[in-house]
């Protein structure tokens, strides 16, 4: 679903489990989250941000890849 977000967490070679940890939730909370059955809470939002580099919450949460 959030094609940006998925794409840079693959630029990063992050692990989702790893991801999971550092947002305190649950791997398949995780997944839930990335497939949008579940949303997002601003704080993951900002800790994913810092994750991946800086890059903006509304570049990472597009519902439209962009490069």
């Amino acid at each position: 679903m959030y094609d940006n977000l998925n794409a840079e967490i693959g630029r990063k070679g992050l692990l989702k489990k790893e991801i999971a940890a550092k947002l305190n939730i649950s791997p398949s909370a995780l997944r839930m989250k990335l497939s949008g059955e579940k949303r997002f809470f601003i704080d993951e939002a900002f800790k994913l941000s810092e994750l991946l580099g800086g890059h903006s919450i509304e570049y990472l949460f597009s519902k439209e890849a962009t490069k």
